[in-house]
């Protein structure tokens, strides 16, 4: 649905708010907070049922409440004395007010479009083979802790659950599609990066598409080798189209052949087989692209016939890297930089090689240790930032660089970036997950939450998200819905490393000491394994066999990780040490920093009055949860 309020667009199929034309940058929980009042415009609407319908029953503060409503006038050209647009009824509540005109999704749609073209319009360049600006799908950062990268990242995974078929029809009004991965059909069956490749791309050519929703990569390969049915892959991914097909390479030649599916009724709307050379491989793209558009009667945008200069070998080496890179092992993430860096060399001017480059060197430097901190993260915003000037258009980048922004404390910049992202792309999910890592940075719990949920309705079935949301719950200690997605997560990936201590400590939390010991006992990562275990066995009174393990643990990570240290010395409100290895951890600016005081242990510090200046000390970005002590919980 699209409204209209002035010269303000509110578009609710792609959570973009634009004025004139002009996207203007907006916080989800405060994009919600209008459509809301828009929907209910006809009458008052109470702050109680904002809360309830808004934030759904978490505990927000009426201060919190107030700011929203400022900020949502602010976007709409409003403001607290004008009161044109959003009146305040004291004592009561609030109602939208304005004239508000419900307009086609055609209609808005088009508007979206022409945001779209100028945002991502380029100068042409030298004509040689020419390929579709391409999104590369920008590795996301997780919150999942590892041993050698010293934050909580996200673990890759997929959940596989079920949903019945009068669900998928019934929120199926829309356009929507997944392109599964392609089948290798070549000769020697060596080619099956080249076929996730061009899947891939598809991908990125169909998600510039507002009027469609196209499901992410992670989901829609996820079937990848599965023998499943039409209607069970359009049940889980809850589409309305699917796009399949083969490819077959020898040499030179290429056949592709693809067709596209409606679940419904299993028909084949269309098919075609293409017998060309690789020279021709972008122009197959386009012309299954446009065939896709045709059938499905929707437009394929001005934005998305932008094309750029890239190099047929290049662009080989590129997709045999970005499949390297999608194995998440440091022995391909180290052969993916070798391939990029060549495909580089032949080719500098395409901007989603720059930006794998970027994304390679983040993960080496915080998930694998194989590179320098320092160095390789320079090097990570230096590629992102190459990416960025050939293609100011190119969303990923801008996310990736707002993640190497966060972890170098940079909190402004990173907030910039990460908006420039979503008003570019706010239907990547890969875009989507970076900007609920910087709503925890920000402190900004709701908003990371928002986020995530946004990202489950395109990519349903990357687990990921599911962990993530357990631990935005952990902060919030809404203890039994951390429990509850954590679980989600548990029946896809059992003997995934880090969710059984997150148990344990959630367990620990709840009072639940034997049963979190027998969870921090299930653990197979050995750090986070020996970090619950001190913490629970000082819960059940074994102070000695807590204070050896303690010992322990610093003895091997306390140089790296002082910021665990601390939280399990607040686990046992030994305040004093808590505080000196918080100060250790500000000295080093330790990137797990920022992300771990949100997490519910340290509430134990919350009355010390040094937490407060402690605080004040980090710098926080206005606005962050930890600085409003009107809705921090009463302890």
């Amino acid at each position: 649905m699209h409204y209209r309020v002035g010269s303000i667009d509110v578009d609710t199929l792609n959570y973009h708010l634009s004025e004139n034309g002009n996207p203007v940058a907006v916080e989800p929980q405060v994009f919600d907070l209008i459509v809301y009042l828009i929907t209910n415009r006809e009458r008052l609407v109470t702050r109680q049922e904002i809360f309830d319908n808004i934030w759904q029953g978490r505990v927000v503060s009426d201060t919190s409440l107030s700011n929203h409503i400022k900020s949502a006038r602010k976007a709409l050209g409003d403001d607290g004395k004008k009161q044109l647009v959003i009146k305040t009824i004291h004592g009561r509540g609030y109602q939208f007010i304005a004239d508000t005109e419900e307009v086609a999704d055609q209609e808005g749609s088009t508007n979206y479009a022409k945001v779209s073209s100028l945002l991502t319009e380029k100068k042409p360049k030298p004509h040689r083979l020419t390929t579709k600006s391409t999104i590369f799908s920008a590795f996301f950062f997780v919150l999942l802790i590892l041993m050698v990268s010293g934050g909580w990242w996200f673990i890759f995974g997929q959940n596989n659950a079920n949903k019945s078929s009068e669900a998928a029809q019934s929120s199926n009004a829309g356009k929507s599609i997944a392109v599964l991965a392609f089948s290798d059909l070549s000769p020697e069956k060596d080619q099956e990066y080249f076929s996730d490749g061009l899947s891939d791309e598809l991908i990125n050519l169909l998600a510039k598409i507002p009027e469609l929703r196209v499901i992410s990569r992670t989901s829609a390969f996820s079937f990848k080798g599965k023998n499943a049915s039409t209607e069970e892959i359009g049940n889980q991914l809850n589409v309305t189209h699917i796009l399949e097909g083969s490819v077959r390479k020898a040499g030179n030649r290429l056949r592709i052949t693809t067709q596209l599916i409606q679940v419904s009724d299993e028909s084949h709307l269309w098919s075609e087989t293409f017998d060309e050379t690789m020279d021709d491989v972008f122009r197959v793209q386009d012309d299954i692209a446009q065939a896709v558009t045709k059938q499905l009667k929707i437009t394929l945008l001005e934005a998305a016939d932008k094309t750029t200069t890239v190099n047929p070998d290049a662009y080989t080496l590129f997709l045999n890297a970005k499949y390297l890179f999608h194995k998440y092992t440091p022995e391909t993430t180290g052969k993916a930089e070798l391939l990029v860096n060549e495909s580089i060399a032949m080719d500098p001017h395409y901007a989603p090689s720059w930006h794998l480059l970027s994304a390679i060197l983040v993960r080496s430097a915080l998930n694998f240790n194989s590179k320098p901190y320092k160095e390789g993260l320079e090097q990570a915003k230096s590629a992102a930032e190459k990416a960025i000037e050939l293609d100011t258009g190119f969303a990923p980048a801008y996310a990736t660089l707002a993640r190497v922004n966060l972890v170098s404390w940079e909190f402004k910049t990173a907030n910039t970036n990460i908006n420039k992202a979503l008003l570019l792309d706010s239907s990547n999910a890969d875009v989507l997950n970076v900007a609920s890592i910087v709503a925890i940075y920000s402190g900004k719990i709701d908003d990371a939450i928002a986020y995530l949920q946004r990202a489950i309705k395109i990519d349903p079935l990357e687990g990921t998200h599911y962990f993530n949301l357990s631990l935005n719950y952990v902060y919030l200690n809404q203890l039994d819905e951390a429990t509850e997605f954590l679980k989600k997560y548990d029946l896809f990936h059992p003997d995934a490393a880090i969710q059984h201590s997150l148990m344990a400590w959630i367990m620990l939390a709840q009072g639940k000491c034997k049963s979190a010991l027998e969870e921090a006992g299930k653990e197979p990562h050995e750090f986070f394994k020996l970090f619950a275990k001190s913490a629970v066995l000082f819960c059940l009174g074994k102070t000695e066999k807590s204070d050896s393990l303690l010992t322990q643990f610093i003895e091997q990570h306390g140089d790296i990780h002082p910021t665990y240290v601390a939280y399990l010395y607040a686990t046992r409100k030994e305040n004093d040490r808590a505080f000196k290895w918080l100060d250790i951890a500000f000295q080093q600016q330790d990137p797990a920093l920022l992300e771990q005081i949100n997490f519910n242990q340290f509430r134990n510090l919350w009355s010390d009055p040094r937490w407060d200046a402690f605080l004040n000390k980090l710098g926080l970005p206005e606005g962050h949860w930890l600085l409003d002590r009107e809705s921090r919980p009463k302890i």
